[in-house]
């Protein structure tokens, strides 16, 4: 469920944890709307050290989807 950027693991390190979460919705639904949310989620995990959380899509999670767009 999360991908993470390469860092250094010594704990003393100050530099070694993440300063950036980066919650992403790429694994929820592939859509062409969406390409430049991913390009700039892609900058941003090479210029800096990101902890991304990127969930996957449930079974509850796409009849939800579908609800939501036929009452919509």
């Amino acid at each position: 469920m999360t991908e993470t950027r390469q860092h250094s693991n010594d704990p003393n390190d100050p530099s070694s944890d993440p300063r950036v979460l980066l919650f992403s919705q790429r694994r929820l639904e592939h859509l062409l709307t969406r390409c430049v949310s991913y390009e700039f989620e892609d900058v941003i995990r090479e210029i800096d050290d990101v902890d991304m959380v990127a969930p996957e899509p449930t079974s509850c999670y796409r009849f939800a989807s579908k609800v939501a767009l036929r009452t919509a």
